[in-house]
């Protein structure tokens, strides 16, 4: 029997107007060639210049990469506030779904693609007829709220279908309609049901300590590198993998930052 609900929100909320896939697709395409041809673009215009080609190529391949994930986390937001729904129920039960967790399996193209089909197809059709779907998690409990520019982070405890709760971070795209209903039902949540304010920001010395670490492994690197020679080779590649992971934990804490984790 089909659980009465009492409000939902979708994004967008009428079924012609979600292109999901399209979207999806189309930009997963464009990113990558868009950095193939500034690949090839670059590398030519590097074997040109009278600049040294391996700090170049090296800053380049950086350049790149750091565009492409900035288009993809864009893009990520983008298909989040399409595939995400929530349902308050007749009875006062508060849910969530991220409908791209439903059609989720398999890693190669073609099975993106038709997971992305898949998802577009179950979003015009909850739009059309909106049910509270069987993968949708109960929030049970909301720790805090943090705001960001494009969205809000919710710390809540939820209940998945058939498992034990557990606490997890749902993402709020900002623009959903009646958003503010949306805010207000999660604030009622919070501990002891008390509209407090949205969470303030925490744990900014980890990303301090971690982009401290960084500029001291990339300076090393700039010292050993062969065309600058001011120390042992040998410590140059160690240097760039110590680099690499500290700029990796310093992106984690600020992707846990701004989640208000």
């Amino acid at each position: 029997m089909p659980v009465p609900l009492k409000k939902y929100w979708l994004s967008p909320p009428l079924p012609h107007q979600n292109h999901y896939a399209w979207h999806t697709l189309g930009a997963a395409l464009g990113i990558a060639l868009l950095c193939v041809v500034l690949v090839c673009a670059g590398t030519a215009a590097a074997f040109r210049s009278d600049l040294p080609q391996v700090p170049l190529l090296l800053a380049l391949t950086f350049g790149i990469a750091a565009l492409g994930v900035l288009l993809a986390a864009r893009q990520g937001r983008r298909s989040m506030r399409e595939s995400s729904a929530f349902f308050l129920t007749e009875d006062d039960h508060l849910y969530a779904l991220d409908a791209r967790m439903l059609f989720s399996g398999g890693h190669s193209p073609l099975r993106f693609g038709e997971n992305a089909l898949r998802t577009q197809s179950f979003l015009r059709k909850l739009a059309a007829q909106p049910f509270l779907p069987s993968g949708s998690r109960e929030i049970t409990l909301v720790l805090h709220i943090r705001e960001n520019r494009s969205h809000y982070s919710v710390r809540c405890r939820t209940q998945p279908p058939g498992a034990p709760a557990c606490l997890r971070t749902i993402i709020l795209p900002k623009g959903l309609p009646n958003e503010d209903d949306l805010i207000y039902e999660l604030q009622r949540r919070q501990r002891g049901e008390e509209d407090l304010p949205i969470g303030a920001a925490r744990r900014p010395l980890y990303i301090l300590l971690g982009l401290l670490v960084l500029a001291g492994f990339s300076f090393l690197c700039i010292l050993s590198h062969p065309a600058v020679g001011r120390l042992a080779q040998s410590i140059y590649f160690p240097c760039l993998g110590g680099a690499f992971l500290s700029l990796f934990f310093t992106v984690y804490a600020i992707v846990r930052q701004r989640r208000g984790e």
